[in-house]
């Protein structure tokens, strides 16, 4: 092996363009905000048992159904936000074993420099190879970059709406639960509204900070972002159902009214019935 190996020989003369710091700030972020979602599942739940108690009828079915597919949804989202934390992390680990192979290449050259006149001589004729010290540079190939992309959250294992209704069926009510519902919801989601922008912007600073592999979970945030309008469309079509039993009877009165006004007020406000499948 000749001397004249250089630092660019053995792909060691600048070190990896990686802020640990950065790229462990954004994994604990992104495993916080799964830890966020997937913490609304129970408290929505909660809410489903406490509010839901004089809720009957095709309505409170639906209803119910799309709190588990909110439910499931969350699930989902918290699943993938995870898996980009660990492939942060993953890339994060490559990052490092690169630097060391690096940091070996330049203590190689470093000690080969070093050598005096007659230990490279001596190298040279050594063919028993009874010299000390190592004549082979180690690995100067670098560590293949991974490319970690994730696709939005999937939308699988729903189970299917079953509830009917018929041209005479009725839904009843009490409107002053229902808007509970929607309040405490909607205060739920707001502890969340923040965090994709929060995200996308730690991403942004990982992408100019850490340059070993690609990092690709620009649509993982755009599910994100989803699943807040959802839970907003979903306060938006309850409230519109409430508003018909405040129509029918007032607040603090349990009402029935017929499934087809409750259809037609939701179809007049431009709400569908059912949380996006």
């Amino acid at each position: 092996m000749s001397d004249g190996l250089s630092l660019d020989d053995l792909h060691a003369a600048s070190d990896v363009v990686w802020d640990f710091e950065v790229s462990g700030d954004l994994a604990a972020k992104l495993d916080a905000a799964a830890t966020d979602v997937r913490g609304q599942i129970g408290s929505r739940n909660s809410r489903k048992t406490t509010y839901g108690t004089y809720f009957e009828g095709y309505y409170a079915e639906l209803w119910e159904w799309n709190i588990e597919t909110a439910n499931q949804d969350a699930r989902l989202l918290a699943r993938r936000l995870n898996d980009v934390a660990q492939g942060v992390r993953d890339l994060e680990e490559d990052a490092r074993a690169e630097q060391a192979r690096i940091d070996a290449a330049r203590e190689w050259k470093r000690q080969r420099d070093a050598r005096s006149t007659a230990e490279k001589v001596w190298e040279t004729v050594d063919v028993l190879h009874l010299a000390h010290g190592d004549a082979n540079p180690p690995k100067a190939e670098p560590t293949p970059q991974m490319n970690k992309t994730y696709e939005a959250p999937g939308k699988g294992g729903r189970k299917p709406f079953e509830g009917t209704r018929t041209g005479t069926s009725t839904t009843s009510a009490l409107p002053d639960a229902l808007r509970s519902f929607t309040s405490e919801e909607r205060a739920a989601t707001d502890e969340i509204r923040q965090t994709p922008a929060t995200l996308r912007g730690l991403v942004e600073d990982f992408r100019a900070k850490c340059q070993w592999g690609q990092l690709g979970c620009d649509q993982v945030l755009v599910g994100f972002d989803n699943y807040i309008t959802s839970n907003d469309n979903d306060c938006t079509r309850t409230d519109v159902v409430a508003a018909n039993f405040e129509a029918a009877g007032g607040s603090g009165v349990i009402s029935a009214v017929s499934d087809a006004a409750i259809a037609a007020s939701l179809e007049a406000n431009g709400v569908s019935e059912k949380r996006p499948e």
